[in-house]
């Protein structure tokens, strides 16, 4: 039986890898594994010219090409590299969805610094009592993915990225205080901050082989500047599947893994950058 010609295809994309999972229809997929799944690791050359996602999404549409069945259904999980994170606070006075674009956006070149690239952003729904998380994707990215899934005659149905469907998937694991989320991935970082049940901090950086040694130092660097009894010292660690998960230690903090429990039922897709658990609306 083709990798393809099962129902769900779910697609693991990453700048130097992919990986490609046919099974059954999943709501809650992230680091789940099922005896009746197919697994296609491919790996993704550097160096050609372009954007970072190039490379990545020429070796996507070759596979769509030569193996895709029409009629099925796929979800991407987005690397962390490929998206830019912010806390928004929030304003009171801004009175429609435009206004809050606008003061996103501003938001972002202020961080980041202003570009000419199309950046699709997604917020966080209303937030009166604390801040909203922002995110913005490279528009062209998107673009080039929903096209390469459309000319294979598969029908994409969510685009997440691995920091809104971590945290979706796995939500319900954390305790109501909340505690740090600690996303690895080949070469880089994502730690966030849930603080009962409200983002409070959101961090990407580049890490190296031995990234528990990155991550201790970040987390002993917060310490340091909250300097808050209460702060939550529990630290849940996901990573993807193709890299060794050995838990770091750091007196005063636990860290555990951090999975998304097995579900049987179905649930409605979730919207491209936005999962309904995140309560975010696309701005």
């Amino acid at each position: 039986m083709s990798l393809w010609s099962r129902e769900q295809l779910r697609v693991l994309f990453c700048p130097g890898s992919l990986v490609l999972l046919a099974g059954r229809r999943l709501p809650h997929w992230l680091g789940m594994r099922q005896s009746d799944d197919d697994e296609h690791a491919i790996r993704v050359p550097q160096g050609s010219a372009g954007p970072a996602w190039q490379p990545a999404l020429d070796a996507l549409t070759a596979a769509l090409s030569e193996h895709g069945q029409k009629g099925s259904h796929a979800t991407v999980l987005l690397s962390n590299q490929f998206v830019r994170y912010l806390l928004v606070p929030w304003q009171a006075e801004l009175g429609d969805a435009q206004e809050d674009l606008a003061y996103v956006r501003h938001c972002f070149a202020r961080v980041y610094g202003k570009s000419d690239l199309p950046w699709e952003l997604r917020l966080e729904g209303p937030s009166p009592t604390g801040l909203r998380l922002a995110s913005a994707v490279d528009g062209h990215l998107l673009a080039a993915l929903r096209e390469a899934f459309g000319r294979a005659g598969i029908r994409l149905e969510s685009i997440q990225p691995h920091l809104m469907a971590a945290f979706n998937a796995g939500r319900v694991g954390l305790p109501p205080a909340g505690g740090w989320l600690a996303l690895v991935e080949p070469g880089h970082l994502c730690l966030a901050l849930v603080d009962h049940g409200r983002w409070a901090r959101v961090h990407s950086v580049r890490v190296g082989r031995e990234w528990q040694q990155d991550l201790v130092a970040l987390l002993d660097r917060e310490r340091f500047l909250r300097d808050d009894a209460t702060l939550p010292r529990q630290v849940y660690v996901h990573a993807l599947d193709h890299i060794r998960l050995e838990m770091p230690v750091l007196d005063g903090w636990e860290f555990r893994p951090f999975a998304p429990p097995a579900v049987a039922s179905t649930s409605a897709p979730a919207p491209d950058l936005a999962p309904p658990a995140l309560a975010a609306t696309a701005v």
